[in-house]
């Protein structure tokens, strides 16, 4: 049932976006989540800001840096 839902919005994608890529399967389920994941960040990341937790997480995000430079 999920795999159909997914399926028709690929297909979808790939007409609404006629690029040579966006016809890989993988490409359009990239374009899906980044869809999807798009608002909820921008949603997210207005209540850390209201809640004043902005340097928390920027924090996390040089740890970020440091992780990858250990890595």
């Amino acid at each position: 049932m999920l795999n159909t839902v997914v399926m028709t919005i690929a297909e979808w994608v790939s007409r609404a976006f006629p690029l040579e890529c966006m016809h890989a399967p993988f490409m359009q389920r990239a374009l899906l989540a980044l869809l999807l994941i798009a608002p909820l960040a921008a949603v997210s990341g207005v209540q850390v800001v209201n809640s004043r937790m902005a340097f928390f997480s920027d924090a996390i995000g040089h740890s970020a840096f440091a992780g990858v430079a250990a890595g």
